[in-house]
């Protein structure tokens, strides 16, 4: 009895992850807005450099979205090195890369 009411929470969980894993419209504005709030930071700090290399990876960007049925991924890379790399569960979006932690919301 007891497993049998481990897998009915686990198709649940399993369920809920499906219908409210993010899109990939989500995925890319959060991206977005990460790589932008780097720019930012890097302005602010007046590092010139900074803002030279995000204006090169925006312009040279590549995206590939990845959806694994309960979570997705989008990974965002310039010129073979990682910009972004996120992944969405539960309709939440957790990134990592070099500018996840100047745009952490």
């Amino acid at each position: 009895m007891k497993t049998l009411l481990f897998l009915i929470v686990l198709a649940a969980a399993g369920v809920g992850a499906y219908l409210t894993r993010p899109a990939e419209a989500a995925m890319k504005s959060h991206v977005d807005d990460l790589l932008r709030n780097q720019v930012g930071a890097d302005l602010d700090k007046g590092d010139i450099g900074g803002v030279l290399k995000g204006g090169v990876a925006a312009v040279t960007r590549t995206n590939k979205f990845s959806d694994y049925y309960v979570v997705t991924r989008y990974a965002a890379t310039s010129n073979d090195k990682s910009l972004a790399s996120c992944w969405g569960v539960y309709s939440q979006i957790l990134c990592t890369g070099p500018s996840a932690k100047a745009g952490a919301k």
